[in-house]
């Protein structure tokens, strides 16, 4: 509840000689959702006489209620650390999306440090959980 499944984000507008090219990127947990939203801009696209073209497209990943490896993760952050991890399914494309796409059905997550900022001058990472990260997934490799 109050994830976003499918979004578009006009970044950039930009003109030449004969054209006006818009750059947007599509996101969405969901691959045919994504699809339909492609479908759509290529015939808006088409109407107004021009084209539509997909480049760097994130496959969607889709957030797995059941998930050995994510509760291996949760169980192993609860030794190390004496709290619960904060489980977040989140709307951004993720390298596992592409992982999936490519291997095929696997139990996978994504972790990371703490971030502010991402993908701006302003960008900051906590170099404190950095390390416990670090020791979170060596103490699960160990165990795998």
């Amino acid at each position: 509840p109050g994830l976003v499944e499918t979004s578009t984000n006009l970044g950039i507008v930009r003109t030449d000689e004969n054209r006006v090219i818009f750059e947007s990127a599509h996101r969405s947990s969901v691959e045919t959702q994504k699809e339909m939203v492609l479908r759509r801009f290529r015939k808006i696209a088409l109407l107004a006489g021009g084209r539509s073209d997909t480049k760097n497209n994130y496959p969607g990943w889709k957030f797995e209620p059941e998930s050995e490896i994510r509760q291996l993760f949760l169980d192993t952050y609860k030794e190390l650390n004496g709290s619960q991890a904060k489980v977040e399914a989140i709307h951004a494309g993720l390298e596992c999306g592409i992982l999936q796409e490519k291997i095929g059905k696997m139990d996978m997550i994504a972790l990371g440090p703490n971030m502010q900022g991402a993908h701006t001058p302003e960008e900051k990472v906590s170099m404190a959980s950095v390390g416990r990260i670090y020791a979170l997934l060596s103490k699960v490799l160990e165990r795998i």
